[in-house]
């Protein structure tokens, strides 16, 4: 069974909901804060065992998001893994 993790984020928000989509479930008891947020993705990667990552919000400030997580799991693991989509 994939599963997808999706985070909305919201503007001036310090704690992000995060929702695991894993076939028809959807379990949103995750939560990342905006300060750890490359750190945390990565670790909830290893969490549920997956690469695939939905990120909506602003674009201009997802679009920097994303950029941060790539920058954090290449200092990891010297390769980018994670398939971020910006909805």
């Amino acid at each position: 069974m994939a599963t997808t993790i999706i985070i909305d984020i919201k503007p001036f928000v310090l704690e992000q909901q995060v929702y695991v989509l894993q076939g028809d479930e959807i379990n949103s008891g995750e939560k990342v804060r905006m300060k750890t947020l490359a750190e945390d993705v990565i670790m909830l990667s290893e969490k549920y065992d997956t690469r695939e990552f939905h990120i909506s919000g602003a674009k201009v400030f997802t679009k920097g998001l994303k950029q941060k997580i790539q920058k954090a799991e290449i200092e990891k693991y010297s390769v980018n893994k994670l398939n971020i989509t910006l909805i």
